[in-house]
């Protein structure tokens, strides 16, 4: 603890005059804990409240408050003199969990909490103020994320809704029968739902292309042997992978209804690589169907060819090409990846 003239007299009042018992019991606390006299300058402080400030006020001379900054909650600067402590001193009367800031020499800022109480002598008379400085940094880091977790996940739930508005409405479009919305309906909420599980195994901080493409695929497949996949490891946004997981999931219907996958023969191969340098990279994603029954071009598109087209080029910002070619359908990614996604070759 340290200690000026006078200062033993104010913290006498504490534990009827214990003064060397008191100052030890300081000096052991974690809390920042100061006491300045009644003129408000700073005549002792724990190591707790040097260590919050990273600052040694001089003793005797330095006023209301030991730290070298100091900021409201908002971060507009505070004077010392509009502190809590001096406010205590000033108005005669004990505050409860002012809030301030703290500002360092090095520029961090730490908020805290200020408890400051007047001391008296035996006659009541004010000598000074103790002050309790409370860091709550990680009540503030906290709170931040919860406001950030709040706000993610209104935007999810946004984006949910959306999803199902426009799989619902696209799907009456296309659809000729209650039966056949009902059983479209289904598989595209699954997939759907598949694709949220997909990125809440990965706190929504999105996933590797490969594995939206094999967790599209395997539950409906029973042989995985007709679909040859290959690529490098390319990072996706969530965003973009809710959408890939979709559009990959209506690839495969097709061809398991009336592409390659439909009877023993066809296969499926999916291979994508990236070309181009930081920043200018872009992902090249193709499905290849071969050998399955001959292709023609569908006398108007279905949900699944609308979502491909437009719904993903949306999304990724990018262009979609589906060709129809007697010998299997083919389908064409090309995509701008974010600067900030890396990829390294499997």
């Amino acid at each position: 603890m340290n200690n000026a003239q006078g200062s033993y007299r104010v913290l006498g009042v504490f534990a009827g005059k214990d003064v060397g018992l008191i100052v030890q019991i300081m000096d052991a606390l974690p809390t920042a804990i100061y006491a300045t006299d009644v003129q408000g300058r700073i005549i002792a402080y724990n190591k707790a409240a040097s260590d919050l400030w990273d600052n040694h006020p001089k003793l005797g001379e330095d006023q209301w408050c030991g730290s070298w900054r100091l900021y409201w909650p908002d971060g507009r600067p505070m004077r010392h003199d509009e502190c809590p402590m001096a406010i205590t001193l000033r108005e005669r009367r004990d505050m409860r969990g002012a809030e301030a800031m703290a500002g360092r020499p090095d520029g961090v800022r730490i908020p805290f909490l200020a408890y400051p109480s007047l001391l008296r002598d035996d006659n009541g008379i004010v000598i000074g103020a103790v002050n309790m400085l409370v860091d709550i940094t990680e009540r503030k880091r906290a709170e931040l994320q919860k406001e950030v977790m709040v706000a993610e996940l209104n935007h999810r739930v946004k984006n949910i809704l959306a999803s199902v508005q426009a799989i619902t409405s696209m799907t009456f479009r296309s659809s000729e029968s209650l039966e056949q919305v009902d059983a479209a309906l289904r598989s595209r909420f699954v997939a759907l739902a598949g694709a949220h599980d997909l990125l809440t195994n990965v706190n929504w901080e999105g996933t590797d292309l490969a594995t939206v493409v094999k967790t599209t695929l395997a539950p409906m497949l029973d042989r995985t042997d007709r679909i040859h996949i290959e690529g490098p490891a390319v990072f996706f946004p969530s965003s973009m992978a809710v959408i890939f997981h979709m559009a990959v999931h209506e690839l495969c219907t097709n061809a398991l209804k009336y592409g390659a996958l439909s009877d023993e023969k066809g296969r499926v191969v999916i291979t994508w690589h990236v070309a181009g340098e930081c920043p200018d990279r872009r992902l090249l994603f193709q499905w290849v169907e071969r050998g399955g029954p001959k292709v023609s071009i569908p006398a108007r598109k279905g949900f699944g060819s609308r979502l491909i087209e437009q719904a993903l080029a949306m999304e990724i910002n990018g262009e979609v090409k589906i060709y129809y070619n007697p010998t299997g359908v083919e389908c064409v990614f090309d995509a701008p990846l974010p600067a900030s996604v890396a990829h390294t070759v499997l």
